[in-house]
């Protein structure tokens, strides 16, 4: 897989992402996410988000996506449509994602 960081090129085994996905994938199973919880993720096109997209596919979550030029409006419109805190869910930052669950 070739994606770009930084405005170079960067060539990634399917092995490797696999890998790579899987340890990423502890992060939202620690905090309690499951099958059919909805994640907003906030990246740019790096090698980060493929990781956390084919992570959150193992977990069986439905992605959010969310650019990274959103105003503060517009993650609260996100979430209050994701099924967050507005219905009960709560919230956790970790690094550059955030998660929504439940």
């Amino acid at each position: 897989m070739d994606v770009s960081d930084q405005g170079r090129d960067i060539q990634v085994s399917f092995s490797a992402l696999s890998a790579r996905s899987n340890q990423v994938a502890n992060f939202p199973r620690r905090q309690g996410v499951r099958r059919g919880d909805r994640l907003i993720v906030m990246l740019p096109n790096v090698i980060a988000m493929w990781e956390t997209l084919l992570a959150a596919m193992k977990l069986g979550a439905v992605v959010i996506p969310a650019a990274s030029l959103l105003t503060a409006s517009d993650l609260r419109d996100r979430f209050s449509r994701g099924g967050g805190p507005a219905r009960g869910g709560r919230f956790v930052r970790g690094r550059e994602i955030l998660i929504s669950c439940r």
